[in-house]
């Protein structure tokens, strides 16, 4: 009595390969440019107020003097936009939008000079 032994190749699978890595995408910047901090001078003949709104309350600004508002503290998100709008007082017109920046906390210092007169302004 003799018994055979047959063995057959044993089928096993074969490893699943790694996925291929894809590149990490480049962050997307916003077009604004990066601003923590927003600035007004007035070098015009007049008063006028600064503010954006849903950020930052109207602040005034006196003829010669410029202010300046750290948007750091305000709990803004990363690459929030915020629209600087001017408001001469008694100027025609009387408000305008004057810049636009993206919160970024290194951001740079956005500045706006305000010249002319209340007929006649610009920032």
């Amino acid at each position: 009595n003799t018994t055979e032994i047959v063995c057959d190749e044993v089928s096993t699978p074969k490893p699943t390969p790694a996925p291929t890595p894809r590149p990490t995408p480049a962050p997307t910047w916003p077009a604004d440019p990066l601003a923590h901090t927003i600035c007004v001078r007035n070098s015009g003949g007049y008063a006028l107020d600064f503010w954006a709104p849903g950020v930052v309350g109207k602040t005034r600004v006196l003829l010669g003097a410029e202010k300046c508002v750290d948007m750091r503290h305000l709990g803004l998100t990363k690459f929030q936009q915020v629209r600087v709008n001017v408001k001469v007082i008694g100027g025609k017109p009387k408000t305008r939008m004057v810049h636009t920046v993206a919160y970024y906390s290194q951001g740079e210092t956005a500045k706006r000079t305000c010249t002319g007169t209340i007929h006649n302004w610009k920032c």
